[in-house]
């Protein structure tokens, strides 16, 4: 019953389009944004079997920073554990993680992304003013 209204509703093909970002280029062009504005940073860097997606290495302080792109997912309870444990873990390597939330609430790519960005970058004092 479903699929024959669809078909006369003419929904049997959507465009891509339409569709969400696929998350892959939505954390591409995330990650390339970050090594755009902070020097020193990686991209898909591994850390004691860990994949850091955007790693920043402060001279200063010797301390690495891995910035996380969380996808939807990351929202749930369960994915929410599962981060929890492994940033503590890192925390206890010497690790610093920032977690980004790329999304605004119904799952889209934030409007304003680069700024969005911008303000956490300077927030965790990764960025200067």
């Amino acid at each position: 019953e479903i699929a024959r209204q669809a078909w006369e509703r003419g929904l049997v093909s959507l465009s891509p389009l339409l569709g969400p970002e696929n998350p892959s280029v939505i954390e591409s062009h995330f990650a390339n944004l970050i090594l755009s504005l902070v020097p020193n940073a990686s991209r898909n860097r591994y850390f004691m079997g860990f994949e850091l997606d955007v790693a920043i290495e402060l001279a200063w302080t010797e301390v690495l920073v891995d910035i996380e792109i969380d996808e939807v997912y990351h929202r749930s309870p369960r994915q929410q554990g599962i981060d929890a444990r492994r940033d503590a873990f890192l925390n206890l390597l010497g690790v610093r993680v920032v977690r980004f939330d790329p999304f605004d609430q119904a799952g889209r790519v934030l409007a304003d992304l680069e700024q969005a960005l911008v303000t956490q970058l300077r927030e965790a004092r990764l960025l200067e003013c």
